[in-house]
């Protein structure tokens, strides 16, 4: 067979189409990343704008005192997920913490600064008291390299061992507590208003028995008791919650201790990693992977004993920022004793009772 023969220039002018049409797909590429960038910026400033626009006008003189003057709009699909990768995390076979952590914890910190950073009432547009509000900010995604990975970690006993516990991301909480948000404040200190420093090694522990999965939520969400024209917090650490109920997926759970962490069973009953084809164990019983180390449930952050609104008079209520995995039903009924806060100067026991998320508002 014999092949075409090229002269000296067309082998030129072929070499040059190929090095113009690779350059182009590459700038393509860069100009679609950097303008999807640039679009989520853009709307999640957009959202800012709406709900600091809906605060203004709540404090503007009459006729338009007590009115909004526009709907706060946070549509959910164009604040942008945040998709981890696989190879954005992932070094020599394991995971490392602190990059996928990091990941997180900057998603956090965009929600909260576009929520207003607790100085004023992401819900101003609603008032109603006895009533929960929730925002959600960002729906964290595995690509399908990442989903494989966790599929092999969680179904396959010899690999589990070998990664040990990075075969799968921890609670980022801890990376928060230590790592600087920018210069003298951690991330948790920028999006809680605490240093953390109630926390001890038992409770960061509990926290690394715990796990993030796909489709998990970062949500803000705030409380407002009834008939509260006035609302000072001042969040005290301890055990406040002991009296929590909350029912997931069929499975009761008591929170006690450090009480923010949340170990739900990874049951047959609606097991999150279930929908990227993982195995459950029998309804009830819980699952230790990973050679001996007890990641015992999949991650959820409410520290409903933590309130950052508390600068905000005009929120009169109680709440912050979430992490909630997503066989989590945010309608389900709740029971959330918020333990004894200070009410318009008077010290009162606070209970909320009702749908965990009373109005979605995206």
């Amino acid at each position: 067979m014999k092949f075409p023969k090229f002269k000296k220039s067309q082998v030129s002018t072929l070499a040059m189409i190929i090095i113009v049409v690779a350059s182009a797909l590459v700038i393509g590429a860069v100009i679609y990343r950097l303008t999807k960038d640039a679009g989520c910026k853009t709307n999640i400033e957009a959202c800012r704008f709406s709900i600091l626009l809906a605060a203004e006008s709540k404090r503007a003189p009459k006729p338009f005192a007590g009115e909004p003057y526009s709907a706060i709009k946070c549509p959910r699909d164009e604040l942008c997920d945040l998709t981890i990768k696989k190879k954005d995390i992932v070094e020599d076979g394991l995971i490392n913490q602190d990059k996928a952590h990091k990941l997180i914890a900057d998603a956090m910190a965009e929600c909260w600064y576009m929520v207003g950073e607790g100085k004023i009432d992401p819900f101003s547009y609603w008032d109603t008291g006895g009533q929960s509000y929730c925002l959600v900010c960002k729906t964290i995604k595995f690509d399908d390299a990442l989903l494989k990975y966790y599929k092999e970690t969680l179904t396959k006993g010899k690999i589990a061992e070998k990664r040990g516990k990075n075969g799968v991301i921890l609670s980022p909480i801890p990376y928060m507590l230590k790592k600087e948000y920018r210069k003298g404040e951690t991330y948790f200190e920028y999006i809680y208003h605490e240093k953390g420093h109630g926390f001890s090694q038992e409770d960061i522990k509990k926290m690394n028995e715990n796990f993030l999965v796909p489709e998990s939520q970062i949500i803000v969400k705030l409380y407002r008791p009834k008939d509260m024209s006035t609302w000072t917090v001042i969040a005290t650490w301890g055990v406040i919650i002991a009296g929590v109920v909350i029912t997931i997926v069929g499975v009761v759970l008591t929170l006690t201790g450090v009480g923010a962490i949340i170990g739900t069973p990874l049951t047959g009953a609606g097991i999150a990693l279930a929908k990227i084809g993982i195995a459950a164990v029998a309804v009830g019983a819980t699952i230790s992977i990973i050679g001996g180390i007890g990641l015992t449930g999949v991650c959820i952050w409410d520290p409903v004993y933590l309130n950052p609104f508390s600068e905000c008079a005009e929120c009169k209520g109680i709440g912050s920022m979430k992490l909630i995995p997503p066989d989590f039903d945010l309608y389900q009924e709740v029971k959330i004793d918020y333990g004894e806060v200070e009410v318009g100067g008077e010290v009162k026991e606070v209970i909320e009772e009702g749908p965990y998320c009373g109005l979605l508002i995206n």
